[in-house]
């Protein structure tokens, strides 16, 4: 995925600071979504560049990869089925300048932003 990310944001000009921000935050959501989501189906991702953003959309069918705004209690994190996956959740929120996740319809849907 590091490839993929870096060879589109290459083609597209898009700042260094901002791809390597996009790539992780990729990299974590896939495995964060394949370890601890249970997803039914393909993992589908998009990305999407203009001159002042870069964005990236992962799709999938499982437990939503919730970004919660405080991070979790240590407590949470230990004895929490969800624990693993909020605090992934938080950390991967804090790496974007804005991420959001929800659902529609029968999917989970991770959205990244980053600034140029």
């Amino acid at each position: 995925m590091h490839g993929f990310v870096e060879n589109f944001g290459a083609r597209w000009g898009a700042r260094r600071d901002a791809v390597t921000r996009a790539s992780f935050a990729l990299q974590q959501a896939v495995e964060t979504i394949a370890e601890d989501c249970r997803p039914g189906r393909p993992v589908l991702i998009e990305i999407g560049y203009d001159e002042f953003t870069l964005d990236v959309e992962v799709r999938y069918a499982g437990a939503l990869l919730e970004m919660p705004k405080a991070r979790p209690t240590i407590d949470e994190i230990l004895t929490s089925e969800a624990g693993a996956r909020r605090l992934a959740g938080y950390l991967l929120r804090r790496n974007a300048d804005r991420a959001v996740a929800s659902l529609r319809r029968d999917m989970c849907v991770v959205q990244f932003h980053f600034e140029q």
